[in-house]
């Protein structure tokens, strides 16, 4: 191949590249409705509504209260009625759903720590430990038991709507079964993005929470550098 084929070559790859990562950085979700969920169980979902934890100024989907419950409504946990409920409780005092919006905020920037910690193999730092369990404190386990019908007995949730602080016990519950139930090995912090995930595969050796997103665009990338090389 001659220098000038080999030119025209290397024009076409930046050109390729360049319009590839552009058209991956275009599958960016406009809000939380549109927001694809890839973390695997719903304390990984909630940590993943932030666009991506390796840039400061990144996406956030949690805009305000109204968010989180959109967020509940696409986890398919809780009946649409009870959410509306507490729609109606935010919008009658506008200062208290910033204040929830905000400690949200806090728990999640909480979680991601414990799981990015044991994604990396370490331990959590004590001193988020502490501030977890206090939400724990405060927050956790509002069940009741019932007796059925068929003469057995369930607990099940209380979903009485008398604070819009209660979705923060589903979040609660689900990081407690992860900590507790699931082996560390398959907790994983995407490279590209930092978003926590559940590893399901057998081998354990997932990279990325996207492989046709995160782990396109790496593969561009590489493939870039590694041709930019040939070429000097």
């Amino acid at each position: 191949m001659s220098f000038e084929s080999k030119n025209q070559y290397f024009l076409l790859l930046i050109f390729i590249y360049k319009v590839s990562i552009v058209y991956l950085s275009m599958i960016i979700w406009n809000n939380i409705a549109d927001l694809y969920l890839d973390g695997g169980c719903l304390c990984f979902d909630f940590i993943n509504t932030r666009g991506s934890w390796k840039e400061l100024d990144s996406k956030e989907f949690l805009e305000d209260y109204f968010s989180i419950l959109e967020f509940f409504s696409k986890q398919d946990i809780v009946p649409e009625s009870y959410l509306e409920k507490l729609k109606g409780l935010a919008n009658s005092d506008y200062f208290q759903s910033i204040e929830a919006l905000n400690e949200f905020k806090t728990l999640r920037e909480n979680l991601y720590i414990i799981f990015s910690s044991i994604a990396s193999n370490a331990n959590p730092p004590k001193k988020a430990i502490n501030q977890f369990n206090l939400y724990l404190a405060k927050y956790y386990q509002r069940k009741k038991l019932l007796f059925t019908e068929s003469n057995s007995y369930l607990i099940n949730p209380i979903l009485d709507a008398e604070s819009i602080m209660e979705p923060m016990s589903f979040i609660l519950e689900s990081a407690v079964e992860i900590l507790t139930n699931v082996d560390s090995k398959k907790i994983k912090e995407c490279g590209e993005c930092g978003w926590v995930f559940l590893d399901k595969t057998k081998n354990n050796r997932q990279k990325w929470c996207n492989p046709k997103i995160c782990g396109a665009r790496v593969k561009m990338r590489n493939y870039y550098q590694r041709q930019k090389q040939k070429q000097s």
